[in-house]
């Protein structure tokens, strides 16, 4: 389990303003290796899968779907992962801003088949952890609608 102080050190001035959000890249280097070492592990599990998909769901629409000579496709996991840290800063009310840090995974999967090899790629994105950062309440506010 994680939360927001162990990857994001919040700086703030002698008034308690906050002037600096520091990322602690060593442990978001710690925690990267190990999400990259469990989803190795899982593809090494499943290294070599295979399925069958019916004539109909690669060649017809809603009426042959799902009928016809099952052609067998093995799957194999492997080729190329990414995994990138992300981060974005959206408002979130009168000086308020919503700090949200995520990862995005993106693996490569082949499909070996008599006729020819295809790959594609999947794609997810995990959250981390969020936190709203409040800032000095303006004395003043106006906010006009063109």
């Amino acid at each position: 389990q994680m939360d927001y102080a162990d990857l994001f050190d919040i700086q703030k001035n002698p008034e308690g303003e906050i002037t600096a959000i520091i990322a602690n890249t060593a442990k978001m280097n710690v925690l990267k290796s190990q999400i990259s070492l469990d989803i190795q592990q899982k593809i090494e599990e499943t290294q070599q899968s295979e399925i069958g998909i019916p004539l109909g769901s690669l060649f017809g629409g809603e009426f042959i779907a799902g009928r016809g000579h099952v052609i067998p496709l093995k799957l194999v996991m492997g080729g190329i992962m990414e995994i990138d840290f992300k981060n974005s800063f959206t408002n979130a009310g009168i000086n308020q801003t919503k700090h949200e840090a995520y990862i995005d995974i993106k693996i490569t999967v082949n499909a070996l088949m008599p006729s020819g090899n295809i790959s594609t790629a999947i794609a997810t994105t995990m959250p981390l952890t969020h936190a709203i950062i409040i800032g000095k309440t303006p004395n003043n506010y106006a906010n006009f609608q063109l």
